[in-house]
């Protein structure tokens, strides 16, 4: 429970909920400042009523505050029951300097924050180990109403892929052979182990990126639907992940199925939550007709050499020669998939997976030949993927820094900034390596003015 006291002057909007009442939302901050809310209550308003229509649910308060706590240091803002609070900067947009992605910040954090009021508040997880069916589910849903508030063309085709950046910034975070899985033990929260556990890119990056997956394999309809009969069993009490995939099973799709295969809904998501870590994709041809898919357990090769049981079934979403193919999934070791010799392949192009991707030499020098000859066979995501996989394989030392570099060389013919973002990141680590040893530094500023 939160109260809230101060001199504070407010904004007001209203809505009718689902069930015919009406719901007071208001934005609090000082006089000088309350202008530059009327976005944070916009989009309020407009995660409300569609969570209300997405989730079947209605919020459950007659109210809903929205707070300027000026500075909350690393917290950013935090979800009470009908009174939110920010910090300023993820609250307040309308001043001359602030840009489009000052309004997407506005918006997803909003959007979070009233995601909580059903994924926390409404259902609350039963111990703190398994934080994701809070955080995860919040992040994830705070891009659902984003179209509804980034209405310029330009700021959505910027914004609207921006989840990519919570896959591989968790992917980077979770390749150690110590990281918890997403449901751990959590013994004593409240002495040191909480801020240090958790609230961290498990909770946030790698449960909401996991979800997607979910929701990607179930399909959306079955995905809320599940997620409707969820909220609906755990009303006003607790959950662990058990319930929710019960839950997921029951209102949304108990078998994943795909060519060649099916599978329990249970069988394909536990492992993913209780296993810590992620999988790597090996892709490397073994004829004329075929590549093998095989995986094994990912870890930083500083971590030193380990042998791990973990095995995961891993939905494999593919283009080849540009054209999506039906999802399929390696549900042991490896598989085998028909790909000829000149055919081009690229996993995982929408980020749906979390995963990365390595491809052998043929295959590499092929996605290498089509960037500098058609780099439009590949989409857009699918080049952000194949550049940060690299560059994270490289940076892990399981990849050689030259052929990470190799598939830069397309960049002067790149337009998309989804791409170029990725690139200039991946060069930004490098880069700053590079130099520090001075024979070097001329071949690292020659490279980027190349690319540039």
């Amino acid at each position: 429970m939160a109260f809230a006291v101060s001199n504070y002057v407010y904004r007001e909007s209203n809505y009718t909920s689902i069930d015919n009442r009406i719901v007071r939302v208001r934005a609090w901050d000082r006089n000088s400042q309350i202008e530059r809310t009327k976005m944070a209550l916009r989009s309020a308003v407009t995660s409300l009523e569609y969570f209300e229509q997405l989730l079947d649910m209605a919020y459950p308060m007659d109210k809903l505050d929205l707070f300027d706590a000026i500075d909350m240091g690393s917290d950013g803002a935090m979800e009470n029951p009908g009174l939110i609070t920010f910090t300023q900067y993820l609250y307040q947009y309308g001043r001359k300097w602030d840009e489009w992605h000052d309004k997407v910040m506005v918006a997803n954090t909003v959007a979070h924050e009233v995601a909580h009021q059903w994924f926390g508040n409404l259902v609350t997880m039963k111990n703190w180990g398994e934080l994701f069916l809070n955080e995860g589910f919040a992040t994830l849903l705070s891009y659902y109403p984003l179209p509804l508030l980034i209405t310029c063309d330009n700021e959505w085709e910027m914004s609207k892929d921006d989840y990519i950046y919570d896959v591989s910034d968790a992917l980077k975070d979770d390749l150690s052979n110590t990281t918890r899985p997403l449901s751990s033990t959590v013994d004593d929260p409240e002495n040191g182990l909480r801020n240090e556990v958790l609230f961290d890119t498990i909770d946030y990056g790698k449960g909401s990126s996991i979800l997607r997956m979910f929701e990607n394999v179930m399909g959306h309809e079955n995905f809320i639907n599940g997620l409707k009969l969820y909220l609906k069993t755990h009303k006003y009490d607790s959950a662990d992940h058990y319930d929710l995939l019960k839950a997921l099973a029951k209102g949304g799709s108990r078998t994943v199925s795909w060519k060649g295969g099916s599978m329990s809904l249970y069988q394909f998501a536990n492992p993913w939550i209780v296993q810590p870590g992620f999988p790597l994709v090996i892709v490397d041809r073994v004829n004329d007709t075929h590549v093998q898919l095989k995986q094994k357990r990912y870890i930083g090769s500083w971590y030193g050499s380990f042998e791990t049981s973990e095995q995961w079934a891993i939905p494999i979403w593919h283009q080849i020669n540009g054209t999506d193919q039906p999802m399929l999934i390696i549900k042991d070791n490896s598989t085998l998939l028909p790909l000829g010799l000149n055919d081009i392949l690229i996993v995982n192009p929408d980020y749906y997976g979390f995963y990365l991707a390595k491809y052998g030499d043929d295959e590499l020098a092929k996605l290498r030949a089509t960037l500098l000859s058609n780099q439009e066979i590949i989409r857009p995501k699918g080049r952000v993927k194949l550049i940060t996989d690299s560059f994270q394989l490289a940076n892990d030392g399981h990849l050689s820094y030259p052929l990470a570099l190799d598939l830069l060389k397309y960049l002067p013919n790149e337009d998309h900034p989804l791409p170029l973002l990725a690139a200039l990141e991946a060069l930004n680590g490098i880069e700053e390596n590079l130099v520090r040893e001075q024979d070097r530094k001329y071949i690292a500023v020659r490279f980027l003015i190349y690319i540039i």
